[in-house]
């Protein structure tokens, strides 16, 4: 059904010009990173538009959904799923969680969360079925965050252009507050980076960096600036790209595991020390605080330690802490920390899910025929993660990892090696025949 669609549109340009602008209208509206930003400046009668356009998208996306499954069945087609089912058991977990508490629980918050955090890997499924729709998807993915992130340039220096409420908000930029612009934009690089491996486009790709480092510069969100820093790092050295590409993603995730015991249990001899509280202040012009976030995970890993298995269950609110800020404002926070969030509302068991997520984007990754785009999707889902320690969306737990490995090993392909291949059979034994071209060393336009 894809492919027939796929190739109505391509005959059409009239087509092709509507499909690729209604398509990148619904990409703003449902995809949550952006939606929850922009919502906040539509008037009451745009909300209400937005709303029911979020409602339709969703309903459309679970509809083609059922009917792409179907048609390939039929077709005696194995869907690659990608990340799908992998999430889809962490929010299984989640729901274990929230009924595990009636009295802290929410299952409307908790049905809100599944439902609307699955339309990006679903829509990413929908196209990544063929090679055109691939290339198509990315394209105009990229292409959506580089007029942002050229927008969020713009309003920065012409705030009376900037139609909303945000514009009179301390630390408020168009792409939101400096940690969930920074998302947006690392979120923009992940798509312009494989979209320049997938298609080539390396001039895309040169002036999406230029523009974000501009962004970073404006905004000075820390995370951006230190996973912008490590991809640099990947492309100036060769031997971390080496070592990206041969170590297993196993690795990074037990980096990121350490990281976070450090940062959760260890602070007096990590963050808190002498030298990096240093770097802190003078480098990355930071509170030794890391503006609040060490207390704040103190206070956060106190109150896990009073429900640590099953935690508290999906919360109306994102935050779980109720704390005046240093403007004496008093407002709900969440953990700034992914692990640590997850931990709250799901307890230990949706930790662990969320561990085997990331061990299942591990395997895809292994048996990638592509080393290199291998890597560079380690590296990525890495950088995301690492994001992940000090910042983490507060609406959608796990989600945007989930986009980010669920994209990654869909372009990685299906692995040549099944689960249930003798691995004591000859490696020169001969593959079945596979067209893998958008694999191929993209070339510089």
């Amino acid at each position: 059904m894809v492919l027939k669609i796929e190739n109505i549109i391509k005959d059409s340009t009239v087509l092709k010009i509507l499909f690729t602008i209604a398509f990148a209208g619904a990409y703003i509206v449902t995809e949550p990173t952006l939606s929850s930003t922009y919502f906040l400046y539509f008037t009451y009668r745009m909300q209400t538009l937005v709303i029911y356009a979020n409602y339709a998208v969703l309903a459309l996306t679970y509809l083609l959904t059922v009917l792409q499954l179907v048609s390939m069945f039929r077709a005696h087609e194995k869907p690659d799923t990608g990340m799908l089912l992998p999430y889809i058991a962490i929010y299984i977990g989640y729901l274990f969680a929230t009924l595990m508490n009636p009295e802290t629980g929410s299952l409307a918050r908790w049905s809100d969360s599944f439902f609307y955090s699955l339309i990006p890997l679903l829509t990413a499924f929908l196209f990544c079925c063929t090679d055109g729709g691939k290339r198509y998807f990315l394209t105009t993915v990229s292409t959506i965050y580089l007029v942002l992130a050229v927008l969020n340039i713009i309003f920065y220096f012409f705030p009376q252009f900037y139609i909303g409420e945000g514009k009179d908000w301390r630390e408020e930029f168009f792409l939101g507050f400096e940690n969930k612009a920074g998302w947006s934009l690392m979120m923009g690089a992940f798509f312009t980076l494989m979209d320049w491996k997938l298609n080539g486009r390396l001039w895309k790709t040169v002036l999406y960096f230029a523009v974000l480092l501009v962004n970073i510069r404006l905004i000075w969100c820390i995370t951006a600036l230190i996973g912008t820093m490590l991809l640099f790092a990947y492309f100036l050295l060769p031997f971390a790209r080496k070592w990206v590409q041969k170590w297993d993603f196993l690795v990074f995730i037990g980096i990121i595991l350490v990281l976070f015991c450090c940062l959760m249990f260890f602070q007096k001899y990590t963050v808190s020390s002498e030298p990096v509280a240093l770097i802190i202040e003078e480098v990355f012009k930071k509170k030794r605080s890391l503006s609040g976030r060490l207390p704040l995970w103190q206070l956060g890993v106190a109150i896990v330690m009073k429900k640590p298995w099953f935690g508290v269950g999906a919360q109306l609110h994102p935050g779980f802490i109720l704390m005046a800020d240093e403007y004496g404002v008093w407002s709900w926070y969440h953990a700034h920390n992914e692990l640590l969030q997850t931990w709250y509302e799901g307890g230990l068991p949706m930790v662990i899910l969320a561990v085997l997520m990331l061990a299942c984007a591990a395997w895809r990754f292994r048996h990638c025929e592509d080393r290199k785009l291998a890597g560079l999707c380690k590296m990525l889902l890495f950088i995301f993660l690492f994001m992940q320690l000090s910042d983490n969306m507060p609406y959608y737990l796990w989600y945007m990892t989930a986009y980010v490995a669920h994209v990654g090993v869909m372009l990685c392909g299906r692995p040549a090696y099944g689960l249930a291949r003798d691995r004591s059979a000859p490696k020169n034994e001969t593959k079945p025949e596979k067209d893998h071209d958008y694999l191929a060393e993209p070339t510089g336009e």
